[in-house]
């Protein structure tokens, strides 16, 4: 059988396929094949975000990597798929749930904050998981991390003034 190749561009193909026997007669058979073309998944990238201490984060689109194969697939929304074991991840003012998703929309408004606890700090101090989500309604099938950092900051120093002390005179002052 001779080699055939077949070109993404093409929907229909025509393919004629021709058997001999042995005593030299031969058989033509013509298929058509039809092609179409499917949405394929987007992929979302790892990624790291590095924030201060007793700062809030305000997620970009950015901050989940977004590349799709097929011409003119645009990001649409990204699942939350694991929630963050330390700080507080919000729409809105309100708190996320896993599973959830949300719209690019939401996201270019500036509605979904990472908060970190007060005064918390650390390499890694907060992962989430997380799949992107094209316009053609598909899912990246392996959801990526978002690894947040915190650092430390130096905090203003606390003068802590002693209360009232009570004490009783057993003496004429001096």
């Amino acid at each position: 059988m001779a080699a055939c190749s077949i070109t993404k561009a093409a929907t229909n193909h025509t393919v004629t396929v021709r058997v001999t026997d042995s005593g030299g007669l031969t058989y033509d058979e013509t298929f058509t094949i039809n092609l179409t073309n499917v949405n394929e998944a987007p992929t979302g990238v790892d990624a790291t975000v590095t924030i201060n201490e007793d700062t809030a984060h305000t997620l970009s689109t950015a901050n989940f990597g977004f590349s799709d194969v097929d011409a003119g697939d645009s990001l649409s929304a990204v699942r939350i798929d694991t929630l963050p074991a330390a700080g507080t991840l919000t729409l809105s003012g309100v708190a996320v749930t896993a599973g959830q998703v949300i719209t690019v929309v939401d996201i270019t408004a500036g509605n979904l904050v990472f908060t970190p606890a007060a005064n918390a700090t650390g390499t890694g101090y907060a992962n989430l998981t997380f799949s992107v989500r094209d316009s053609g309604n598909v899912y990246d099938a392996a959801p990526n991390i978002l690894t947040i950092d915190v650092t430390a900051v130096n905090d203003a120093p606390v003068n802590a003034v002693p209360g009232r002390r009570a004490w009783r005179k057993t003496r004429p002052w001096r």
